[in-house]
């Protein structure tokens, strides 16, 4: 009998990455999908807790309406989860390279917080809101993806 495969669906299986690290690629979707969808609902209350506590000023785009902060949670959790897939196609440690990625990216990400601070109605209060929104992203990005997407073992 032969141990080969006998189709080509079952050469391309889709664990990869090294044993500690497989990961089912068929969940990278779904999951995802889910941590945009928490991504965007927390980071609404991040800033709707921080518009109550610190009394942010209306003149502060970045957090004057709640369309800037949707829009920024979809595009940057699609960048996420895009660099994900792509380190679980190329990478052999997907999930600890991945934490290190996402690690250097919330650093890089409070860089532009700074710049912040000279913009009409910018606040301590606003800035601290702001880095609490790229903490929600990173905690999502990072519990989700790293966990959810594993292959059984």
């Amino acid at each position: 009998m032969s141990t080969l495969p006998s189709s080509r669906r079952e050469r391309t299986a889709p664990l990869v990455g090294a044993n500690d690290e497989r990961v089912d690629r068929r969940r990278i979707l779904p999951v995802g999908l889910a941590a945009i969808a928490i991504t965007v609902v927390a980071n609404v209350l991040v800033r709707a807790v921080g518009q109550a506590i610190f009394e942010i000023d209306d003149a502060f785009d970045p957090l004057a309406t709640v369309f800037p902060t949707v829009m920024a949670s979809v595009v940057y959790m699609l960048l996420a989860v895009g660099v994900f897939a792509v380190l679980v196609r190329y990478v052999a440690r997907p999930l600890r390279f991945f934490r290190l990625v996402a690690v250097v990216a919330l650093v890089l990400s409070y860089l532009p917080l700074l710049a912040q601070w000279s913009a009409e109605g910018a606040s301590a209060g606003a800035i601290t809101t702001l880095g609490a929104m790229h903490l929600v992203g990173f905690a999502a990005a990072v519990g989700l993806l790293t966990t959810r997407t594993r292959a059984a073992a």
